[in-house]
């Protein structure tokens, strides 16, 4: 439980400085005037919140648990991506995403 917690403690701190350093070069970028596209702003804001999610998802499990907490993940964001496109495309109306 000790080494859990020691575990814990050290991917919380990489999560906070990891938003920090996001967070502040977004603001740095935007006070500076340097002019960037919202959408990779978004993009890398977001990005970084899914590191951070990944990073949490990670504590507790070793080599093999990963990889398979990855698999699952990436196969439900495929299917979800299928079922966005079939909706823009107006070939059906229903969600039955995984996360409805």
């Amino acid at each position: 439980m000790v080494a859990l917690a020691k575990r814990t403690r050290r991917v919380v701190y990489a999560n906070i400085a990891i938003s920090v350093f996001v967070t502040l070069a977004l603001v740095t970028t935007v006070l500076m005037g340097i002019d960037i596209n919202l959408a990779a702003g978004i993009a890398l804001h977001e990005a970084s919140a899914i590191l951070i999610i990944l990073n949490g998802m990670w504590v507790s499990g070793t080599g093999a648990n990963r990889l398979s907490s990855l698999v699952d993940l990436s196969r439900d964001i495929i299917s979800d991506l299928w079922e966005i496109w079939a909706i823009m495309l107006g070939k059906t109306s229903e969600d039955a995403s995984a996360t409805a």
